[in-house]
């Protein structure tokens, strides 16, 4: 096999699989799919193929023959390139001399009168890989009477489908509706079954209207007496539970007057007791002016109230801090600590932070 019938074979295989081929400095080959075909004038139907063309202006080497030459044959990719050099060289040669190149199973190269390569596939070749096998199939044409013949078969098969189109929906109505009603009659029979075995009549029992009346008159009779026996035994129960309970708070009182005798003092002495009480309070509550304070200054609040001032600062005295209370017009300032220093008074603002106390640093100059 010489090296125009290695690289035909090559491209005839890639052309199976692929859409186009290209083969360097010469042309491209392209393939298109076709539908099936029914040829009138030859008499017979064509399979589905991929009809073959060329186009010289596809000269760019994308790879793909010189990778298949050297997978398939065996050899370098430098060998396939110079093979492929080979290959067109001789195509040239044969086409400048006026010949036809025969590629097998592909088709024929020409040059035309402006020298541009003229292709021509042969038409046996079908580069389909589905219709692998497939061939031409020759058909005849039905005469009149044939062709009436199959018209009746149309329309008697349309006249089936569509009396099946009628009855299948009628059929499952039928089939449901049958399914349903058996098993509402299994459900009588059921019924009467237990009725008879239980002598007992499945016909409602129907009652006189006179009968009736009196035994609803009679029921609500009885409704309205319950009704008011269940008040009078409410109210008096909770009588007699109030009376209960002002007897034993009674009898408490009187127990602890007997254990503990009670000694009444005279009007003078209490009031005696309650003035220094007084005084002290006083004292307690008096905010503190006298108190020499630092530059800094971390007050914790301003109250108009002076109880909320002392709580706060009661609170701040339990951590162990000197809290101050100290009148600023009309308001009271609680002063939890005071420094000469700003360093010391920023560490004591964020350990009262630190303990829920949030303060602002005052410098007094």
């Amino acid at each position: 096999m010489n090296n125009l019938e290695q690289i035909s074979q090559a491209i005839r295989i890639l052309l199976m699989e692929y859409e186009y081929v290209i083969v360097p400095d010469l042309g491209g080959f392209i393939t298109q799919y076709q539908s099936a075909k029914l040829l009138e004038d030859k008499g017979f139907i064509s399979p589905p193929q991929r009809k073959l063309s060329f186009n010289a202006q596809l000269k760019n080497d994308d790879g793909l023959l010189v990778n298949f030459l050297s997978r398939f044959y065996q050899i370098d990719i430098k060998e396939a390139q110079n093979n492929l050099k080979k290959f067109t060289q001789e195509c040239f040669t044969l086409l400048d001399k006026g010949a036809k190149v025969k590629l097998n199973k592909i088709g024929f190269l020409v040059f035309d009168k402006e020298l541009n390569i003229q292709f021509s596939s042969f038409e046996e070749e079908n580069f389909n890989p589905y219709s692998y096998g497939l061939v031409n199939v020759s058909y005849q044409k039905l005469n009149h009477k044939e062709s009436l013949i199959v018209k009746k078969k149309k329309i008697q098969a349309s006249k089936y489908y569509s009396y099946a189109a009628v009855l299948l929906p009628l059929i499952l109505i039928f089939w449901i509706s049958s399914i349903y009603l058996n098993k509402q009659g299994g459900a009588l029979l059921q019924n009467k079954e237990i009725a008879s075995v239980l002598n007992i009549s499945s016909e409602p029992v129907q009652k006189k209207d006179k009968e009736i009346k009196e035994e609803a008159l009679v029921l609500k009779e009885l409704a309205q007496k319950t009704k008011v026996e269940n008040a009078l035994f409410y109210t008096e129960s909770k009588n007699i539970e109030k009376a209960t309970k002002k007897q034993q708070v009674a009898e408490k009182v009187k127990k602890e007057l007997t254990k503990k005798e009670v000694k009444i003092e005279p009007l003078e002495k209490q009031k005696n007791k309650a003035i220094p009480a007084k005084k002290e309070a006083e004292k307690i509550k008096k905010p503190n002016k006298e108190i020499t304070l630092s530059a800094f200054q971390l007050v914790a609040g301003s109250f108009k109230n002076k109880d909320n001032a002392y709580r706060l600062s009661k609170k701040i005295k339990a951590l162990d801090y000197p809290a101050i209370v100290i009148k600023k017009g009309n308001r009271y300032r609680v002063i939890a600590v005071s420094f000469d220093n700003r360093k010391e008074a920023k560490k004591a603002k964020t350990k009262l932070k630190a303990k829920k106390i949030a303060t602002w640093l005052n410098h007094q100059k």
